[in-house]
């Protein structure tokens, strides 16, 4: 049996022992009730030595003609944030785009589609204390991706050998724009996902895709004739973030789980990591109808905006979840 006919037949079986649309698949992530275990003498708070919470961030954009950008940052118990953009077309910017430290970059430090043409940019930030933002747009053809990260130990003791933990995550933005003078599939995606001791623990996910319509796709050799979007839909996966095809923006989530019971003494390594990624697949239309230098250009654009919430992570141990 060739290697090939054996993978198609492993997809099968795979396929087949995922739960049908609709249907309740059964998951080990348990939700708690925060306030209440706040109230309980049983629970105790873990205060983390700055020396077990370390942030990190990362960005990734490329554009036409073939260019890469990247930025990382890593610290321990501290902010981490990274920027990088890359434009068709360079122009002065002002606030001249840089990481996001102390809040959202200004609206004019975006890179404008008729100035830059084909575009992508991209911040990312975890602060100190384990609040996510990251940014992302493609203009023309383009792509961009950001994630913020932090990790955490916990180590557990005799009688608290359950491990519960508390994180935000901020109302996050998938959106985009298709231009009929430079039309294109494009798709925004944001992603979360807590992982414990390096495995998947608990997700959340919505990407919205956007095709052209095949009667009006738009095309040539500089991608200027008329195109319109003919589908623009949202898939979801894990935990439900709130988007739909008609909504484009979600809301803050404050989500408690238990991970789990360990052998007292043992230390738990938790993380924590949102993703955004924007793509567009067309490059911007370079001049208008009658031949004069001017871009068009859809538009992909992905966030998860900047949240000023106190003390957005908490961990405690305690006995088995009632």
């Amino acid at each position: 049996m060739t290697r090939r006919l054996l993978a198609v037949l492993s997809g099968l079986v795979m396929l087949t022992a995922l739960p049908a649309a609709g249907d309740q698949a059964p998951s080990p992530v348990k939700a708690v009730d925060w306030g209440r275990m706040r109230k309980s003498l049983a629970y105790s708070e873990v205060t983390l030595d700055p020396s077990n919470f370390r942030t990190a961030a990362a960005v990734n954009v490329t554009a036409k003609p073939s260019q890469t950008g990247q930025d990382v940052q890593r610290q321990p118990d501290a902010t981490s944030a990274a920027y990088a953009g890359l434009s068709l077309k360079t122009y002065a910017i002002s606030p001249p785009p840089a990481r996001a430290t102390t809040g959202e970059p200004a609206s004019s430090s975006r890179f404008a589609f008729k100035q830059s043409g084909d575009a992508g940019q991209a911040w990312a930030t975890m602060t100190g204390d384990g609040m996510p933002y990251v940014d992302t747009q493609a203009l023309g053809l383009s792509s961009a991706s950001g994630s913020a990260s932090w990790q955490a130990w916990i180590t557990t003791t005799a009688g608290h050998e359950n491990v519960y933990v508390r994180f935000v995550l901020p109302s996050a933005n998938i959106s985009g724009a298709t231009e009929q003078n430079g039309p294109s599939p494009w798709q925004a995606r944001v992603r979360a996902e807590l992982m414990v001791n390096g495995h998947p623990f608990w997700l959340a996910e919505g990407s919205r895709v956007a095709q052209l319509d095949p009667n009006g796709q738009g095309g040539g050799g500089d991608n200027c004739s008329n195109g319109f979007e003919g589908t623009n839909k949202v898939l979801a996966f894990g935990a439900p973030l709130g988007f739909s095809d008609a909504k484009e923006t979600s809301k803050q989530q404050v989500v408690n789980l238990w991970l789990g019971a360990f052998p007292a003494g043992q230390t738990v390594a938790v993380s924590f990591i949102v993703r955004a990624d924007a793509q567009v697949a067309r490059p911007c239309c370079p001049h208008d109808a009658q031949g004069k230098p001017e871009f068009f250009c859809t538009r992909a654009t992905a966030t998860v905006g900047w949240d000023t919430a106190a003390k957005p992570v908490h961990f405690w141990i305690g006995p088995p979840k009632t």
